[in-house]
């Protein structure tokens, strides 16, 4: 009877220790589980706050270039509406600067010169997106 309940104690004690190892790990992995999920919580925000940093940056680069281009817009409008082909090119300082730079007059040249520029004239007007305003100015001319 005795030997039983020496065995009866050692089972408990057994028990006891099983539990209290089993309860160490499950807190350690607990532990563990808690840093993961802080250190994953920590990468996504840093991802964000790069991700968000990008966009606005390509976002303002983007209104750069649409300013840019509605600026360029108006212009080609206001050379569109300009029927004095001489104002054409001093509204247009690239056109002049391409009729110096091809060994043209340096004043500005007359409806002559024009005509015959009238080739760089579209090529420089069609490097700014503006198909339909380069027609329209050809049929003009």
């Amino acid at each position: 009877m005795k030997r039983l309940q020496q065995e009866m104690e050692a089972i408990n004690v057994s028990a006891d220790k099983a539990v209290e190892d089993s309860e160490k790990i499950f807190i350690e992995l607990i532990r563990i589980i808690q840093k993961r999920r802080s250190d994953v919580k920590q990468q996504i925000r840093s991802q964000q706050k790069t991700e968000v940093s990008r966009v606005k940056e390509l976002q303002e680069k983007l209104e750069q270039k649409i300013t840019e281009l509605k600026r360029k817009d108006a212009t080609l409008e206001q050379l569109l509406n300009t029927e004095d082909h001489n104002q054409f090119l001093h509204l247009y300082p690239s056109v002049s600067a391409l009729n110096s730079s091809a060994g043209g007059e340096t004043t500005v040249p007359g409806l002559d010169a024009v005509s015959q520029k009238l080739p760089v004239i579209i090529f420089t007007i069609l490097s700014c997106h503006c198909l339909l305003h380069c027609l329209h100015i050809f049929n003009c001319i």
